[in-house]
């Protein structure tokens, strides 16, 4: 609900939002799936993966005028080298531009997985950390009614 809260409040005529479903995939396997959540081929090596991908990314802001973001749900299951190698696909001219955004979302692991040293990078990039809290039980009723 939070999520499609956020995505909501994204103005088209700005933001192409994209939605994954993260699933402890390879790096590989990640960039296919968001290749096709943003209407690419999802073949070629990797590295051509990672290039197509940028390329797209380029394209939307430049051309398009639209920032993508990448909305990674279950991002808790990101393997840590999946987790490292989302850096590469936000690096533009030495992390100096702007032009895709990531949303990564998820359960308490995740806030454990970029508290991992190896990931300090990427953990660095990240703009803002939000967990939610439980509910009350009155919160929780007046929710559900």
């Amino acid at each position: 609900m939070v999520l499609r809260a956020l995505v909501s409040c994204l103005p088209e005529a700005r933001y192409q939002v994209r939605y994954v479903k993260v699933t402890g995939l390879s790096k590989r396997d990640l960039c296919k799936e968001i290749a096709a959540s943003c209407g690419l081929s999802p073949t070629g090596i990797y590295p051509a993966l990672v290039r197509k991908l940028q390329d797209a990314f380029e394209h939307t802001c430049g051309s398009e005028g639209l920032r993508p973001v990448i909305v990674l749900d279950e991002a808790h299951e990101l393997r840590p080298e999946t987790l490292s190698m989302l850096r590469l696909l936000t690096n533009f001219e030495m992390d100096s531009r702007l032009v895709v955004s990531l949303v990564l979302t998820g359960q308490p692991p995740l806030k454990s997985l970029l508290g991992r040293p190896e990931q300090a990078a990427m953990a660095q990039r990240l703009a803002h950390y939000a967990t939610l809290r439980l509910l009350s039980r009155e919160e929780t009723h007046a929710y559900v009614l």
